[in-house]
């Protein structure tokens, strides 16, 4: 078991690692359009044939309509509509994320996408915590927006590249989007359908504007890559969909929630020594980063794991405090489980 566990983290480890992997390698592209359709036509008919061989004709079914309603944008709406909303949603940022990942590694690097892209999960739970008085878990979330000041180079900078800070908010609007959307399609299939439906979608909507307008991923589109057009044809789709998704759904099934989110917090950081590696051995040109945003992206990442951290001792706090109050509860002679004792003959 012990070894299954150190299994899973390594697995996370590297679904981190891997996409600033691909988001370095897709950057080379002349169309970033190009790489999204890449990613996209390599990744998707996999996860969604492994998704149909799992589930079968259920993958299709996102819950039973007039059964339960979740509030969406302050309306209370049938749950499964707000389900197949979300589809389309992640649909939506799926194609948004794959265009900006290149854009934003060409011209800020890896990590720093990262890191502005870790925001997207950190900010779910912030109108939860000011509704809990969580002020501590607030005040490490405004901090780490300043850390992105230093980041994003917007600090040292007389010229800040904010088209690249522009293009890792979309990645941060994707992220945040997936987190809701993992929320309300609540089981496991229900997250491995909702996100291999979306994926469809995006890769429909992509074809359907790229090869009428010449944004097709050719070779010639590839021609300043580093590495030749054939590796990147694999690499990329393998390191920035695949992989990951594989790699984190089962790590997601052995580690507990506050592990896997402190293991995401370090995302940056894998995300930079990926960039970092493949500029060192000549594969791929990436930006350099100076001392302030180096130390921008060491905050983000401490910040998140003390969040994270912070998060999952106020959570072992509550489940000890509610088994205690259990068993001020119970009568004499009941068991914990608040169950009668058997006779015993």
């Amino acid at each position: 078991m012990r070894a299954k566990r150190w299994f899973a983290i390594a697995a996370q480890i590297i679904s981190l690692f891997l996409p600033g992997v691909g988001g370095t390698l897709s950057a080379a592209s002349s169309d970033p359009l190009a790489s999204a359709t890449l990613v996209l036509i390599g990744g998707t008919p996999v996860l969604f044939l492994i998704t149909l061989w799992r589930y079968r004709s259920s993958m299709f079914s996102m819950g039973s309509f007039g059964t339960s309603t979740t509030r969406f944008c302050w309306l209370l709406i049938d749950t499964t509509v707000v389900r197949w909303i979300y589809v389309v949603l992640i649909a939506a940022t799926s194609v948004g994320i794959n265009i900006a990942v290149p854009e934003a590694d060409g011209t800020i690097g890896s990590g720093v996408r990262m890191a502005v892209q870790s925001c997207g999960t950190l900010l779910v739970g912030l109108l939860a915590f000011r509704g809990l008085r969580r002020y501590i878990e607030i005040l490490l979330r405004i901090l780490i927006l300043g850390s992105l000041l230093l980041a994003t180079d917007a600090l040292s900078s007389s010229e800040p590249n904010i088209g690249g800070s522009l293009w890792a908010g979309v990645c941060a609007v994707h992220f945040f989007t997936l987190m809701k959307a993992l929320t309300v399609f609540g089981t496991q299939q229900n997250r491995d359908s909702g996100m291999a439906l979306a994926n469809v979608i995006a890769l429909i909507a992509v074809l359907a504007y790229a090869i009428p307008h010449g944004s097709m991923p050719t070779p010639e589109k590839f021609a300043g890559a580093l590495l030749p057009a054939g590796v990147l044809y694999v690499a990329i789709p393998l390191t920035v969909m695949i992989i990951p998704v594989f790699g984190t759904n089962w790590a997601r099934g052995v580690l507990s929630e506050a592990e896997l989110g402190m293991l995401t917090s370090t995302g940056p950081v894998w995300g930079s020594l990926a960039a970092f590696g493949l500029k060192a051995f000549g594969w791929a040109a990436t930006p350099a980063l100076n001392s302030y945003q180096v130390a921008g992206i060491v905050l983000v990442v401490l910040l998140a794991l003390l969040g994270e951290l912070i998060n999952s001792e106020r959570n072992k706090f509550a489940t000890t405090h509610a088994e205690a109050l259990a068993k001020r509860a119970l009568r004499p002679g009941q068991n914990v489980d608040g169950t009668e004792p058997s006779a015993v003959s």
